[in-house]
């Protein structure tokens, strides 16, 4: 399968989930189960139908950083330049899509699945310095990361699949350009993905600020992400402190995104696994 490129998309959608393609075409596991990702929605407008353009207004908030007075474009603007300058954060949440229909042989190749393929995520630092653990259906991926070493293992589901039993014993030390780990850091970082997602280059798509509201304990605003005047998703940014994304929702018939972005800037304490953690050689 190839993954759908950003100029050439027609559908939202597929815009969010255009980075679990690329995990999926080389590292598709079988028997997925996803729950899907809640759709999104808005006090504003409901899916599906136009976004409003009436300007937001903030309640008073501790140390309110102003973000809710610009437009929506620049609200979607300063928060992805905040992102990808800060780079660590510690993301959750989930990608469901169709299951490709075809898919170019890996290296290992694990059999491609049927129906909808998912894969969520806990991941906890930047692009060079993370630990991640991915489930997808009943398959588990845990990935370290330090500098250009990189740590894996997996449950014995995943292990078989992907060719190699010995993950299923131990992590196993790869460099990043390694075929067994290299789609999988598509996913890993967190600012760059939501840049991908928040910025392809479609017809008809608009960002409009919308209600105050709450990320969790989070004074936050939220902003409408349409195409041709269908609502897509959402995006809520901070509205006190630095105006950091807080949470990504998008969703429609063919596909699913939802995360949720916490403790941007503070780096998480990543050590390579200890000697009884690897496993065994040969």
């Amino acid at each position: 399968m190839k993954t759908p490129s950003p100029a050439t998309s027609r559908h939202t959608p597929v815009r969010a989930v255009a980075v679990l393609a690329i995990v999926g075409a080389a590292f598709l596991l079988t028997g997925c189960i996803p729950s899907a990702a809640p759709a999104p929605t808005t006090t504003d407008a409901p899916p599906g139908t136009a976004a409003p353009t009436a300007t937001a207004t903030a309640s008073p908030t501790a140390n309110p950083n102003g973000i809710e007075k610009l437009n929506g474009a620049d609200i979607i603007g300063q928060s992805l330049t905040n992102s990808l300058e800060t780079k660590s954060v510690h993301l959750t949440g989930s990608y469901t899509a169709p299951a490709p229909k075809t898919a170019k042989p890996a290296t290992p190749s694990p059999s491609p699945g049927a129906g909808t393929q998912a894969v969520t995520v806990d991941l906890t630092g930047s692009a060079t310095t993370f630990k991640a653990t991915f489930i997808i259906g009943t398959s588990t991926v845990e990935l370290r990361r330090l500098d250009n070493d990189v740590y894996m293992k997996t449950n014995q589901q995943a292990a078989a699949q992907l060719g190699e039993p010995r993950l299923a014993k131990g992590f196993l030390k790869y460099g990043p350009g390694d075929a067994m780990v290299k789609s999988w850091l598509a996913l890993t970082d967190a600012p760059t993905m939501l840049k991908t997602i928040l910025q392809a280059n479609v017809t008809g798509l608009t960002y409009t600020a919308g209600s105050i509201t709450t990320a969790g304990n989070d004074p936050a605003i939220q902003v409408l992400i349409t195409e041709n005047s269908r609502l897509a998703g959402t995006l809520l940014v901070a509205t006190t402190g630095k105006p950091f994304p807080l949470k990504l929702t998008m969703a429609d018939d063919t596909g699913t995104a939802d995360f949720t972005y916490a403790n941007w800037g503070l780096d998480p304490a990543v050590s390579a696994p200890a000697v009884t953690e690897m496993a065994p050689a040969g």
